[in-house]
């Protein structure tokens, strides 16, 4: 309840007092202090995640681990040698990786997708904008299976735009969380604070809206409790079965 509620950078405990009934319970609880602690606890739990492997001649390439921008330009090249790759897109990556769909595109141009903004001349109006994804390099890839579930968020959801653009994704895992660009931070008391997105992108060329709805994968899976009690990656697993038999 603490972590949830009770935040403070200054107090070491503070007393509450819970009417349960006719009862009074006094208390002395430690709060929350305004740290980054679980933030970097969780992008430490990713970063186990091997950055890039060889599974059985399949390229696996870990895009929520924390590269340097020589680290990744090496494991890049790395795995554009295989035709088959897996690119783990659960959670938020923390660099910049651009460079890997434009390196899987087989055509010069291609239209990627379709944003929304809010015209700043006419609030009450969406400016359409249309983007391109340019080819930049050449790779040996065929089929790229991309393992998404609901803690894909904004730039991640923007990276699955791009790869899906290539023509050559599959998305494996369960549906993105549907927040994408445009944060607005609006601070409220007790030093909290709720961040919102402010624009819309669109897949194409179904122009089907992420905004709020995320993106859904083409296979659907998600963990069990028998597998993360067997310590197993099973949306992997499906993955590694769908690029083996293509279904």
């Amino acid at each position: 309840l603490n972590e949830k509620l009770v935040r403070t950078a200054n107090e070491k405990t503070l007393p509450i007092v819970i009417e349960r009934e006719t009862k009074k319970i006094r208390l002395d609880i430690q709060p929350c202090l305004l740290t980054k602690n679980q933030h970097a606890e969780k992008i430490e739990q990713l970063n186990n995640r091997n950055k890039w492997k060889d599974i059985d001649g399949i390229g696996y390439l870990n895009l929520v681990a924390d590269y340097s921008k020589k680290e990744f330009k090496e494991t890049l090249k790395r795995i554009l040698q295989y035709e088959t790759i897996i690119i783990d897109m659960r959670g938020y990556p923390e660099s910049s990786f651009r460079e890997l769909p434009t390196s899987l595109l087989d055509d010069k141009k291609v239209k990627e997708s379709i944003q929304k903004f809010i015209s700043i001349e006419y609030p009450s109006t969406l400016q359409v904008h249309p983007y391109y994804l340019r080819k930049k390099a050449t790779s040996k890839v065929k089929k790229v299976a991309v393992l998404i579930n609901q803690e894909a968020i904004s730039y991640s959801e923007y990276l699955c735009v791009l790869l899906n653009a290539t023509n050559k994704a599959t998305f494996i895992g369960s549906n993105t969380t549907g927040a994408m660009g445009g944060v607005y931070i609006i601070p409220l008391p007790c030093d909290i604070f709720i961040s919102i997105t402010g624009h819309n992108a669109y897949y194409f060329p179904d122009g089907s809206e992420i905004q709020n709805n995320g993106i859904t994968p083409d296979i659907q899976i998600t963990p069990t409790i028998q597998g993360i009690k067997e310590g197993r990656d099973e949306v992997l697993e499906r993955a590694i079965e769908y690029i083996n038999t293509g279904k």
